[in-house]
């Protein structure tokens, strides 16, 4: 099966279902194709691929069916003896004025999220050190240095059970459009793309049970 998915899923999301499938004692080879929604959303329509897992887009809503499999929050993430941590329990954003910052490429629902925390706290923008889409490289420069990162909460707290990372003390309230399962609307698709549909649907929904605070559907 030919999958669309945008970077920055929560971890689990996509082998859990494959999981759920092992477990059911049934077949799936996913071709994982990986690039922004609207990117995806073109190839999905150009058959290209058969389903995506990417953010809400309004364009060509007509020809899709979206379905809402979870919300995502943002957190500040740094290593376990960054600076910042040593000066109180609690950490106002101004104190992270001095730090660079590692965050994904512009237009992305994180670098939007980083851009909104400032503006609406009244403070300078972050110095950008460093932009990656990739969270390896991402996780290493955390590791070993003094840079800061964004990055969804579910990633954040898979790195900081993985790796020791930790998670800045501050809110980030920016919502993004929802992350969704997109397909071509009024087309029967073949049983193995339903009941990917479906798994991955109820596994989103579990992962928000088991999440509560970023999930809210």
């Amino acid at each position: 099966m030919r999958l669309g998915a945008i970077a920055f899923l929560s971890p689990t999301l996509i082998p859990r279902t494959l999981k759920q499938f092992a477990s059911e004692k049934l077949s799936l080879t996913l071709d994982i194709h990986e690039g922004t929604s609207q990117a995806l959303v073109s190839q999905l329509l150009q058959r290209e691929l058969d389903c995506v897992i990417g953010r809400y887009v309004s364009e060509h809503e007509h020809a899709l069916d979206q379905q809402i499999l979870y919300y995502q929050r943002f957190a500040a993430v740094v290593n376990g003896d960054h600076p910042t941590l040593g000066r109180s329990d609690r950490i106002a954003l101004s104190e992270t004025a001095g730090f660079g910052w590692i965050v994904p490429p512009s237009r992305t629902a994180a670098r939007q999220a980083l851009s909104a925390l400032f503006m609406q706290s009244g403070l300078t923008p972050p110095r950008v050190q460093v932009e990656s889409s990739s969270l390896e490289i991402i996780k290493a420069f955390l590791l070993d240095s003094d840079l800061i990162g964004i990055l969804p909460i579910e990633i954040a707290r898979h790195f900081v059970a993985e790796a020791g990372l930790r998670v800045l003390p501050f809110p980030i309230e920016y919502q993004p459009a929802p992350v969704t399962l997109i397909r071509r609307r009024g087309e029967q698709s073949a049983p193995s793309i339903e009941r990917f549909s479906r798994t991955v649907t109820d596994v989103a929904a579990r992962l928000a049970s088991e999440a509560g605070d970023h999930v809210i559907k």
